[in-house]
């Protein structure tokens, strides 16, 4: 599309056009069945994701922990400026 001269619309386009063509061919080999769920489903769903809060917690508190170390050992106003400079400068992927 963008040899033609249709720049941003034909990527988007040809975009829209390629997911659809695939949604087709997967759908035509894999026939999903959607029914309602049974009780155990949902009761197996609670117990693999009951402690998925715990994972998540112990993310945060390891990227923040070199800030509350620092809330014991300096003042509050420094934390808080380190704080901001960190959440501001240092790149996500090496928190």
């Amino acid at each position: 599309m963008l040899f033609i001269g249709w720049e941003l619309p034909g990527v988007l386009l040809a975009h829209a056009l390629g997911t659809a063509l695939v949604a087709a061919v997967g759908l035509e080999f894999v026939r999903p069945s959607v029914s309602v769920p049974r009780w155990r489903h949902v009761r197996s769903l609670f117990d693999f994701t009951k402690f998925s809060w715990l994972g998540t917690m112990c993310k945060k508190l390891f990227s923040n922990i070199e800030t509350i170390v620092f809330g014991f050992l300096i003042p509050a106003e420094l934390t808080g400026t380190y704080a901001v400079a960190y959440t501001r400068e240092v790149p996500q992927y090496l928190r």
